[in-house]
């Protein structure tokens, strides 16, 4: 990925520079036309300009069918083009109608300025009433042609192909020139089956032999009866206005040229800056596409953290469940215990109280039975003071005194049974007392565990809500960073 984006950025940088090359060029290139069209603007081809401007105003008025003259300039530089139009019979002036071939070059152009030196000003109509609007609407032109009034020919080129011979050097003039069809028979006229000789020799052997007229490349005129010698290499031949109108023709074929280069230059410019568009489009995508996959990569490890938090926050909550349980089981134990021992102690208790009834009926009975014994006592004294007379009486009493002793003795074991079952039960009391208080102070403990358990199954009960809480929220987030995994990995397609 990494080497795919820096192979990127080099093509990136790559077209970039070309595209700043071509941007030069075409900065160049609109200087040089800028400097084309300030020649074109100089006072050298100012004629041209105006009947350029004059041409221009004249359709306008055809067109909008107004005979007011309009006075309105323009600075705009119009070059030489065809005027064939079917639908405006308005031809123009010939300055901007005729183009010089490449082939006529400067050795024609003396020759070429002898024919059309007199005419680059006549303007050109198709048609007596074309002619009569164009002279309505524009007072300005002096010299207006109905080509219906000329007749077509090919005198000089049948003259040169059937008579003269290869070895005479002359040309037809007209093959020199680039013109509408429709100008035919005024470029006719304007030669007048004049042909162009090379030399002075040539001219001669054309006139004596063909009879046939011929201007020479130096200007020098040969007809019948006449000779007129021209302006060869001469400061006027070279600021002839028709110099000047093949100049500017030069000028404005360069400039048509950088124009067409310059729209090729900017067809380059607007391809490349798309190309450059796209390119970094397609960088910003993949920029893109490895952000979302860091995301996507940082989702998923937080998902994997996020997973143990909740595995162990799980653990926890089932750490905190199995110890609430064996703290209600351990509260369910100590009360079951509680209860069996105060049932014990309830038991004793009741063994106790009856125990402590026989005690009090046992000595009412030992108090009951040593009142007797005292009674009988005080009878034997007062008995044996009575020695004598009584003696049936003595025995009868000594008798009931033997049984009362007898009976004395009975409830004296028995005294002794029931203080020994009374210390025995006095020490089961005791115990009993001990256990209730044993019992007493594991009935606190077992309410402080109980407070102790209720407050520890609110705090349970908190981190359960916590947990659960906290799980919820985890497993949202987990949702969530899916659902940005799913969309960055589908985006990531998408791009791709």
């Amino acid at each position: 990925m990494a080497l795919r984006m820096s192979r990127q950025n080099a093509s990136s940088r790559s077209v970039a520079k070309l595209l700043v090359s071509e941007e030069r060029k075409c900065n160049g290139i609109l200087q040089r036309i800028d400097s084309l069209n300030e020649q074109l603007r100089s006072p050298r081809f100012q004629f041209i300009n105006k009947a350029q401007l004059q041409a221009d105003t004249i359709r306008r008025k055809l067109k909008l069918g107004s005979v007011q003259p309009n006075t309105s300039t323009s600075s705009a530089i119009r070059r030489t083009q065809f005027q064939d139009s079917s639908n405006d019979r308005y031809l123009g002036p010939i300055c901007l109608a005729l183009r010089a071939k490449p082939s006529a070059g400067k050795k024609y152009m003396t020759a070429l300025a002898h024919f059309l030196e007199p005419v680059w000003e006549v303007h050109v109509a198709n048609g007596l009433d074309i002619a009569e609007r164009v002279s309505r609407v524009s007072a300005q032109i002096a010299r207006l042609w109905n080509t219906n009034k000329f007749v077509t020919h090919q005198h000089g080129s049948s003259v040169l192909s059937t008579h003269v011979p290869a070895a005479v050097p002359a040309i037809d003039p007209r093959t020199l020139l680039l013109y509408p069809e429709h100008l035919r028979s005024v470029v006719d006229h304007i030669f007048g089956g004049v042909l162009i000789a090379d030399s002075d020799e040539a001219s001669a052997i054309l006139l004596k032999r063909y009879n046939i007229p011929s201007v020479t490349v130096d200007g020098n005129v040969s007809r019948v009866g006449e000779y007129v010698g021209g302006h060869s290499n001469s400061s006027a031949s070279s600021q002839s206005r028709t110099a000047s109108v093949f100049a500017y023709q030069s000028l404005g074929a360069q400039a048509s040229t950088l124009e067409q280069e310059l729209d090729v230059h900017k067809a380059s410019c607007a391809s490349l800056s798309t190309l450059l568009a796209l390119l970094r489009q397609q960088g910003k995508r993949r920029q893109m596409c490895e952000e979302n996959r860091v995301q996507t990569t940082s989702c998923i490890d937080k998902e994997t953290k996020l997973r143990v938090q909740l595995a162990q926050l799980q653990g926890t909550l089932d750490a905190c469940i199995r110890h609430h349980s064996a703290v209600v089981a351990t509260a369910s134990r100590g009360v079951d215990h509680e209860g069996d021992a105060i049932s014990v102690a309830l038991s004793a208790k009741k063994a106790l109280q009856g125990l402590t009834v026989k005690r009090r009926q046992i000595k009412l009975e030992l108090e009951r039975l040593a009142h007797r014994v005292a009674t009988l006592n005080n009878k034997s004294c007062s008995r044996e003071e009575q020695s004598g007379d009584e003696d049936d009486i003595a025995n009868d009493d000594v008798t009931e005194d033997t049984t009362l002793q007898a009976r004395l003795q009975k409830q004296q074991l028995k005294i002794q049974e029931f203080t020994v079952q009374h210390q025995h039960a006095k020490h089961t009391l005791n115990e009993v007392v001990a256990e209730e208080v044993r019992v007493q102070s594991k009935i606190a403990e077992q309410a402080d565990i109980e407070e102790l358990l209720q407050s520890e199954m609110r705090s349970i009960r908190d981190v359960s809500n916590k947990l659960r809480k906290q799980s919820v929220k985890l497993k949202q987030e987990i949702a969530e960073l899916q659902r940005q995994v799913g969309t960055a990995h589908t985006l990531s397609l998408i791009h791709i």
